[in-house]
């Protein structure tokens, strides 16, 4: 099994800052994982069907990131670098057609 993170991970993301960071995905069953970003470096070790999960400590607010993830057995080893990366405040809106509504409406 290649090692892999879950879809919603990967170059041009943006995290959440001063926030814990949870990362996963799958790997060699028994792989130990190694994930780092801004000096900070999480370790988890894959179960028997190749899913893994870490938590790294809060991010400070910065851009231009890269976050590297190691997978190792020993025999074999893998690597995935994801670049770019933002930490910031992430917001999400969601509703149905009530929301949408033009700037150019509102009186102030």
């Amino acid at each position: 099994m290649q090692l892999q993170t879950a879809e919603v991970f990967g170059s041009h993301m943006v995290l959440q800052r001063e926030k814990p960071l949870a990362i996963w995905g799958k790997a060699m069953p028994g792989s130990a994982i190694s994930v780092e970003i801004q000096g900070h470096n999480a370790k988890a070790r894959a179960d028997q069907s190749g899913k893994w999960n870490l938590t790294l400590p809060s991010l400070h607010t910065s851009r231009n990131e890269k976050m590297v993830i190691e997978a190792r057995t020993e025999t074999a080893s893998e690597r995935l670098v994801y670049n770019d990366i933002l930490v910031g405040e992430v917001w999400i809106a969601g509703g149905q057609s009530n929301m949408e509504f033009f700037m150019r409406y509102d009186k102030d």
